[in-house]
């Protein structure tokens, strides 16, 4: 079913062949990066600055890369939950046609629905998951580039534990953030020209800098129109509509409000080599806990999220049983 506003999924037969040439003036931007790293702001921030249009967060490929390859086939794939996200019907696609296919007619089709036909795809899809099959991607769409997004662990710890989902103790969260970090570091290293990384804090202080992707593509004749260039799925219009309300650079430092100095020690004690490196300094005191005192604590700590859970969403549900009586 398709989603209201978003044009209908392209017919079968009407689908590129994967030979089909790619426009020199074509953009195709992946963000991707730690959840909770701010790529939604980013992907906004992007599609602004070079004019793209901003598609909705797909996630859907993510998941059937990861577990399928590169020529997963694209029926396989939409039985995700998330294709709602881009207006996809799985009835229309095909066991015959790969993935990376039925993406970039789909990504074609969204474009084009914003744009009209004729305008080269110019577009930017900015799932966290990409930074985890960002080989895949690039491979497949000769014209793109990945955002490597780099955040502050303790940042990311702060606003992960807000969430309904993800990891809830701070070093869960931490070894969380390093793995994201690893999955970047090597797209860097083996695609340095197509692979640009930015700092979440920087494009905090500097939204007009989006870093050398800036040079590396070609320049849109057509301007960006928020209105029309900014697709907004119906699930995060809540997001979106916070990372539209201007860029205030105090939530760069707001982890020191949230955590508490146990878990800021925990996060460096993971991540510190990392936070060097992308020059995050050290703020709290070391770790003195053992390995082992600090599994026990996270098993305890998960317990606590647990059952906060637990009554949270007990709550919601005699709340929403109350309302309907």
């Amino acid at each position: 079913m398709a989603v209201a506003g978003l044009p209908s999924p392209p017919d079968e037969n009407s689908v590129p062949d994967e030979n089909s040439v790619v426009d020199e003036n074509s953009v195709v931007v992946f963000v991707g990066g730690c959840d909770r790293s701010g790529t939604t702001l980013v992907g906004k921030i992007l599609a602004e600055k070079l004019s793209l249009v901003s598609l909705p967060e797909a996630y859907f490929h993510a998941v059937a890369f990861r577990r399928f390859g590169a020529k997963v086939s694209s029926s396989t794939a939409v039985g995700h939950w998330r294709r709602r996200s881009w207006g996809i019907d799985p009835g229309v696609t095909s066991e015959r046609q790969t993935l990376p296919t039925y993406l970039r007619s789909r990504m074609i089709e969204l474009h084009d629905g914003q744009r009209g036909p004729g305008h080269p795809l110019r577009v930017v899809e900015s799932t966290p998951e990409n930074i985890e099959i960002g080989s895949i991607l690039l491979e497949e769409f000769p014209e793109a580039h990945v955002i490597h997004l780099v955040r502050d662990p303790r940042g990311v710890t702060a606003s992960l534990r807000r969430m309904d989902f993800g990891p809830r103790t701070a070093q869960e969260c931490a070894r969380f953030w390093k793995q994201r970090i690893a999955s970047g570091l090597a797209l860097e290293m083996r695609y340095p020209d197509r692979v640009h990384r930015l700092r979440y804090e920087d494009l905090l202080a500097c939204p007009d800098d989006v870093g050398p992707i800036a040079a590396s593509v070609p320049a849109s004749p057509e301007p960006f129109v928020p209105e029309r260039d900014l697709m907004v799925e119906f699930s995060s219009q809540a997001l979106q509509e916070r990372s539209t309300r201007g860029i205030d650079i105090s939530q760069a430092w707001a982890w020191r409000n949230v955590l508490t100095p146990k878990q800021v020690g925990a996060i460096e004690f993971e991540c510190r080599e990392l936070m060097g490196l992308f020059g995050y300094p050290l703020d709290g005191t070391p770790d003195p806990r053992s390995s082992t005192r600090r599994r026990l604590n996270s098993l305890l700590s998960v317990t606590d999220e647990l059952t906060l859970s637990s009554g949270r969403r007990a709550l919601r549900v005699g709340r929403a049983l109350l309302r309907r009586s």
